[in-house]
């Protein structure tokens, strides 16, 4: 049931402690996002605890769509890191990866349907412009730190709506 959420979890602290490394901040930092992003996931799955999981069928489909947009977004990263590579601008690695990952909401938003990930999108594609267009501002660890903040709000609106369910049905 909430498997999206850990999904979203992980790569939060992911980005977190990649912004953190490239602000050169004392790796004990890093615990901070780990920290951060477990309790997201224990908050999410005590929520979720009552709620029923979907019929097997929608399962397959969710998994599927998953799968598929997971698979895309890998290959895009891939060639926008190739790209900003043979372009010699490795500094804009961040924002083309943040790029590809805001895209990929996109078609998630909407097969999922989780109307947040547009939003989502919104926020990772303008920071990703707004890394690629004005780097001295939109540093690289200011990218990943903004992806990891906006990937910890997603996950606080998906929480509130379980919570809504939970209420719902309890």
């Amino acid at each position: 049931m909430t498997i999206g959420i850990q999904v979203l979890a992980c790569f939060a602290a992911i980005w977190a402690i990649l912004g953190l490394a490239m602000l050169q901040l004392n790796p004990v930092w890093f615990v901070l996002p780990v920290a951060v992003s477990g309790l997201a996931v224990l908050a999410a799955n005590a929520l979720a605890r009552d709620l029923p999981s979907p019929p097997p069928a929608e399962q397959q489909r969710i998994k599927r769509l998953v799968l598929r947009w997971s698979m895309i977004e890998g290959i895009g990263i891939f060639i926008a890191l190739a790209l900003v590579f043979l372009l010699q601008r490795p500094q804009l690695g961040i924002s083309a990866m943040c790029l590809v990952v805001g895209l990929h909401f996109l078609p998630l938003a909407r097969g999922l349907p989780k109307p947040i990930y547009y939003a989502s999108a919104l926020v990772l594609i303008a920071l990703a412009l707004a890394g690629l267009t004005t780097p001295a501002l939109a540093t690289p660890g200011l990218v990943a730190l903004g992806a990891a903040l906006c990937l910890w709000l997603t996950i606080l609106v998906l929480c509130l709506q379980l919570a809504m369910r939970t209420a719902a049905t309890g």
